[in-house]
């Protein structure tokens, strides 16, 4: 969506860098809560994962780490559950999180068969109805409602 090619130089981009961190932090939050982690151990796991990042000799491409998207979004994936397990432990709709299921929902590669069929999906039954068949979740949830207005918002 920006044009960038690598996972090094989107890291080097201050909104993709706190739209990164700031994922994490709600990824992070929700570990501790679970399963009694350290903050201050956490933060510098964080730091440790975002360094890995801006390491140009071990960058990845955008393209390969964006694919698969509908797996990627799947009810039970990296993005949904934490977002869905996020709202369970604070009563409150992930900013991040759902940010990052809107992005990965416009993920349009013509290079990966996933992202072909889930640009197509929701050309053909429009963009409540695919949120709602690939991520599981639920329409009537504010977290649905976040991610649809996230999806809006990237256009």
């Amino acid at each position: 969506m920006k044009n960038i090619d690598s996972i090094e130089a989107a890291i080097h981009n201050d909104k993709v860098l706190f739209a990164v961190r700031s994922a994490l932090e709600e990824t992070g939050a929700l570990l501790e809560k679970k399963f009694d982690f350290g903050h201050t151990e956490h933060q510098a796991y964080i730091d440790k994962i975002i360094e890995r990042f801006k390491n140009p000799h071990i960058s990845d491409y955008v393209s390969r780490v964006g694919r698969s998207p509908m797996r990627k979004l799947g009810p039970n994936d990296r993005f949904v559950q934490p977002a869905r397990q996020f709202v369970e432990a604070f009563n409150e709709t992930p900013k991040a999180l759902a940010d990052a299921i809107a992005a990965a929902l416009r993920f349009n590669d013509p290079d990966d068969a996933e992202a072909v069929e889930l640009q197509a999906l929701v050309a053909a039954v429009g963009l409540e109805k695919a949120i709602a068949d690939v991520t599981g979740i639920e329409s009537y949830s504010k977290l649905f409602e976040k991610v649809k207005e996230s999806y809006l918002k990237l256009a």
